[in-house]
């Protein structure tokens, strides 16, 4: 395969890539670790690596950068989130859970009181 062969298919690897992580997360579906898509965004990166140690030109090198470029930004992002080692407690969808608090009055209420109505759970942090 030619060096811009390469480019082209480290290219078509990242944009698959990053196409099939964003279907995911708008189906709230992304996994704890996505090793699939590690493993496809490094093969990116590998043969982006080999296009440019080819020597291929210009079009091929634009490629290939451009390949580097998505590649190791998905990569590099996902190591530095800091992405949980466990799932989450509650997800989209999912019941929450019950828990007993004080309102603005003071009131001690529990939310599952409030079950088949809508409600908006606004939670703050501490006090500033």
């Amino acid at each position: 395969m030619s060096a811009t062969g390469l480019a082209l298919a480290a290219l078509a690897l990242m944009v698959g890539g990053w196409a099939t992580w964003w279907r995911r997360i708008q189906r709230v579906d992304v996994p704890l670790r996505p090793w699939a898509h590690y493993a496809v965004m490094a093969a990116s990166l590998l043969l982006a690596l080999a296009a440019l140690g080819a020597g291929t030109g210009l079009a091929g090198a634009a490629a290939a950068l451009l390949a580097l470029l998505g590649s190791g930004a998905f990569l590099g992002l996902h190591l530095i989130s800091r992405m949980p080692d466990q799932p989450a407690a509650v997800g989209v969808g999912d019941a929450a859970p019950d828990f007993t608090a004080l309102d603005a009055e003071g009131a001690s209420f529990r939310l599952s009181e409030l079950r088949g109505r809508p409600v908006l759970l606004k939670f703050f942090r501490g006090h500033w």
